[in-house]
């Protein structure tokens, strides 16, 4: 169900944080599928949104290619591809987890 609440809260947040949650949201599973969304309905501008949208495309798809290429190179991650790609995704996990442990300690979000 929709909660226009949620509504207020989401337009809250990305008063606070849009810019960075636009370009962050790229790295993190999932919440990149979201963000999108939750921006239309936080009635987050439409060119503020693109702009950093773009600059999130760009460094995702710069930097985890280039990040590929070096890290490729590396011996030890080489042989051991699958491990990498384990701590790849564990790494990818954290903002989120952090991001929960922040709402489970603050639940009412008032600190900023």
């Amino acid at each position: 169900m929709f909660n226009p609440a949620n509504a207020a809260r989401a337009q809250a947040f990305f008063d606070r944080r849009g810019p960075s949650a636009v370009v962050g949201a790229r790295f993190i599973p999932v919440v990149r599928t979201f963000t999108p969304i939750v921006a239309g309905v936080a009635r987050m501008r439409y060119r503020t949104f693109l702009a950093y949208n773009l600059v999130g495309a760009a460094i995702w798809g710069i930097g985890i290619t280039t990040l590929g290429y070096f890290l490729g190179e590396i011996q030890l991650i080489k042989n051991n591809l699958d491990y990498a790609a384990i701590v790849i995704l564990i790494l990818s996990l954290v903002p989120i987890a952090l991001e929960y442990r922040r709402h489970r300690c603050d639940p009412v979000g008032a600190s900023g």
